[in-house]
């Protein structure tokens, strides 16, 4: 079902943007796409970098095909890693 409805909902989306969903929306978003994303996970992220991701959720979702595309946006480098808090 949400491949189904990933191309439809990328292209809302990102034409309508993401200012209209708190961040707390964003997390139960994201989470319909990842489930194994906790919640306290992704507190550790910012608005911007869970509205990038949750686009890039929705991208991944539909088929792979002529309508299938995602770009990495300019300010996010190819290659990224995090160190994990030792109290984590």
């Amino acid at each position: 079902m949400v491949a189904a409805t990933g191309l439809l909902e990328a292209k809302s989306i990102v034409s309508a943007g993401t200012a209209l969903l708190t961040q707390e929306d964003l997390v139960d978003r994201i989470r319909l796409y990842n489930p194994s994303a906790t919640a306290q996970f992704l507190a550790r992220f910012d608005r911007c970098e869970l509205e990038m991701y949750l686009q890039h959720l929705i991208a991944t979702s539909v088929p792979r095909g002529r309508g299938a595309r995602w770009e990495r946006p300019n300010e996010t480098p190819a290659i990224t890693f995090r160190i994990a808090d030792d109290d984590a």
